[in-house]
């Protein structure tokens, strides 16, 4: 059987320095990718081969000239990618060395609706601490209506052919648009495998706005209260919606409005009583 081939996706606006840092650990792989495609997401300065400063044929760059956000420019990248697994990495992280052999080799063969995470670290702006997590594996969509413990940003190998199955990031959505596919993903029979160790490092800002994610938790909401799908049952909606309230208050609280979070953790601890932020836990260390 022919060697499977990784596509490294990276939408980016505006970070032309965190950009060169993250494409250099994709090429810095153990097992290296066999193409990175960039997508400029209507950068205010067009990122090009020469400001990148980084000479590999492999390396892509896809221009668009409206700003799409985070699912429209992902979307556009898996659609170029020529490769038959897809890594994607935000344009703020950085791949570790191992990432991708480790992951590669979890994937089973013939199977398009298996991805595979791996730990992280994540190291928060606002605080300057630094933690670990490696999260678990999981096939239950109501965990997937959970967040997205397992994802952030810069986790996951994924078979391209899951997008033909599962549809494409909605474009609708500006926030949560990895909450909502691989929701998607788990209702059509996906499965989470985790490779034990620490594969990238992540940053973790403060910058949401608040109003993109209240839209995208309202569409979010609602296209799942109305589908048909035998897995989305009243438990799962009900964790979709405490955690939707918990994606809303991180919202308000970055935005410097206590009094709205507060309001929203109580709605989520409501909708599913608990001793911990998160509705349960999803981490092996």
């Amino acid at each position: 059987m022919a060697r499977p081939t990784i596509s490294v996706v990276i939408p980016v606006h505006n970070r032309p320095d965190a950009l060169r840092k993250a494409v250099r650990s994709a090429l810095d792989q153990t097992r290296p990718p066999d193409e990175i495609v960039i997508v400029d997401d209507a950068s205010a300065l067009p990122v090009t081969h020469e400001a990148l400063c980084i000479d590999d044929p492999r390396i892509r760059i896809v221009r668009l000239d409206k700003n799409r956000g985070a699912a429209g420019a992902r979307m556009v990248g898996v659609e170029e990618a020529r490769s038959t697994l897809i890594a994607f990495l935000d344009s703020d992280d950085v791949f570790l060395p191992g990432k991708l052999a480790a992951q590669q080799v979890l994937l089973p063969e013939n199977d398009d609706l298996t991805a595979v995470s791996c730990g992280w670290q994540a190291n928060d702006e606002s605080t300057g601490k630094s933690y670990t997590r490696v999260p678990m594996e999981s096939a239950d969509p109501s965990d997937f209506a959970s967040g997205c413990w397992f994802s952030p940003g810069a986790t996951v190998l994924i078979p391209k052919r899951a997008f033909d199955i599962v549809g494409p990031f909605d474009p609708a959505l500006r926030r949560l648009e990895d909450l909502d596919w691989f929701l998607r993903f788990a209702l059509a029979g996906g499965k989470l495998r985790t490779a034990p160790l620490i594969g990238c490092i992540i940053g973790i800002g403060r910058r949401a706005n608040p109003r993109n994610v209240f839209q995208s938790a309202a569409i979010i909401e609602q296209k799942f209260a109305a589908n048909s799908n035998p897995g989305v049952t009243p438990r799962l909606l009900r964790r979709l919606r405490a955690w939707l309230h918990v994606e809303r208050a991180v919202a308000l609280r970055n935005d410097g409005k206590p009094l709205g979070m507060i309001a929203e953790l109580l709605r989520s601890f409501a909708l599913v009583p608990r001793t911990r932020l998160h509705l349960r836990s999803w981490w092996k260390t």
